[in-house]
């Protein structure tokens, strides 16, 4: 408990570094050092690499079909690595202020009930953070459930409940919940998923962020490293695969949320929305709604002019436990986002932004599978890799340096993991693909949710 009651940037260093420990924690010299370094160093690899071969045969031959496709893969990967770069040298704001208005803040949790042990504890661990945080504000807990789960806080979704749109699943919950609960229409809504784990941090950043942004939808950065050791070999190699999620945060959602607009989607946990937001908006938003709620509402929120922002701050949860729950997550995902560029009622050039994060979501894998290939084809001559060379450099520069800051700055992982962490990758490209090509092969409307106990 007081490891996640400590700040999330974890830091060990001796007391004469104390001085310099706050310029550099004040203007984040370390994120732009690494970020630096990691390009440099990786455009400096492939340039040697592109120099090492003759530049007179370096033309790109448009006769060769397979010159055209590899590099066309990996020319779509540039923006979503311009995105993530942005992200990562805009300064996140590190001091949270001590405001003198205390907001109300409902926390929610949303469940099945099908983990009733893992939901009492994580309400028990919530209980005593918000008991820290009286003097801060008005608080108050609610756990959303299909179930009953004998809690004083719970509110039980009907099982003949139906919304007027026929919305399906968490979404039908939220609007269940929506409804029916009494909580303040000032009040903003904290949603948590059923194993999230709060601390002090969190609850004093939100409070900030809703006393400067009243009106504006927020949200932050969740890591997924929780019980790490618990749940075998499995369960360590998808927390693994889930450091890149903290670099996306870091990078790609920071970026876009900062813009005040969620151009590529919003998470369902640690999403806070005001109340009277969410109910002027509701959560009915039919069954293609239901699969991915989350980026749909984001679609729907930017089509009605709504402000977003970004929470710097750190959210606990637990990693997928099996390959195959870590595959079907990721289906899930890839056919709600689709759902939302065809059936969300917005216009069309509101949905442009997510269209090509799908896209471009769709591409990174396959241009990293085909690297390997590439070398291969360029010693048999079919290929030349010295067209390749800037673009591999500078995307390989900024994943890394997306993937040391999560790790060492905000991922509670030992850091004798790390070697194990970058070879991990090319599996982590594998978990990734298999969830596009299975929602391809075998597309469905069903909301599997992974086991969390």
């Amino acid at each position: 408990e007081q490891e996640m009651l400590s700040s999330p940037l974890r830091r060990k260093q001796r007391s004469w570094f104390v001085k310099a420990k706050s310029i550099v924690s004040e203007y984040r010299i370390e994120y732009y050092f690494i970020v630096v370094l990691c390009i440099a160093f990786c455009i400096n690899g492939s340039l040697k690499a592109a120099c090492s071969y003759n530049f007179e045969k370096c033309t790109l031959n448009p006769a060769r079909i397979a010159d055209l496709v590899v590099l066309n893969v990996h020319v779509m990967t540039i923006p979503f690595s311009l995105i993530t770069l942005s992200g990562l040298l805009v300064p996140l704001r590190r001091k949270v202020k001590k405001v003198a208005e205390q907001p109300y803040l409902v926390v929610r949790y949303v469940t099945r009930g099908d983990s009733p042990h893992l939901v009492k504890t994580v309400v028990a661990h919530a209980r005593k953070i918000l008991e820290q945080c009286r003097d801060l504000g008005t608080y108050r807990i609610e756990v959303v459930t299909d179930k009953s789960l004998d809690l004083d806080c719970e509110i039980v979704v009907p099982k003949d409940y139906v919304t007027p749109n026929g919305t399906l699943y968490k979404a039908r919950a939220l609007q269940y919940a929506l409804s029916f609960s009494d909580c303040p229409h000032d009040s903003h809504i904290l949603h948590l998923d059923e194993e999230s784990m709060i601390s002090v941090d969190l609850i004093e950043s939100c409070n900030t962020f809703i006393v400067e942004n009243p009106s504006k939808i927020g949200q932050g950065i969740i890591r997924y490293d929780r019980n790490w050791k618990k749940n075998g070999l499995q369960s360590l190699m998808c927390t693994l695969a889930e450091t890149n999620r903290i670099a996306d945060d870091l990078g790609r959602f920071h970026i876009t949320l900062s813009t005040g607009y969620p151009y590529t989607g919003l998470k369902g946990s640690f999403l806070l929305i005001p109340n009277w937001v969410e109910k002027e908006m509701t959560l009915d938003q039919g069954p293609e709604g239901s699969i991915a709620e989350d980026a749909f509402f984001a679609i729907r929120g930017m089509g009605s002019n709504l402000e977003f922002g970004f929470i710097d701050a750190v959210l606990d949860e637990g990693s997928c436990f099996t390959f195959a729950d870590f595959v079907r997550q990721r289906k899930r995902w890839c056919i709600g986002i689709w759902l939302c560029l065809f059936y969300a009622p917005t216009k069309f050039h509101v949905k442009v932004a997510l269209a090509i994060h799908l896209m471009i979501w769709c591409c990174v894998p396959i241009g990293a599978f085909f690297l390997p290939l590439v070398v291969t084809l360029k010693f048999s001559g079919i290929v030349n890799l010295d067209e390749l060379a800037i673009i591999e450099g500078f995307n390989a520069g900024v994943g890394l340096a997306a993937l040391l800051i999560a790790f060492f700055f905000y991922s509670n992982l030992p850091l004798y993991l790390f070697p194990l962490q970058l070879a991990a990758m090319p599996l982590t490209l594998i978990m990734e693909t298999c969830g596009m090509v299975y929602a391809l092969v075998k597309p469905s409307l069903d909301f599997y949710v992974v086991r969390k106990e």
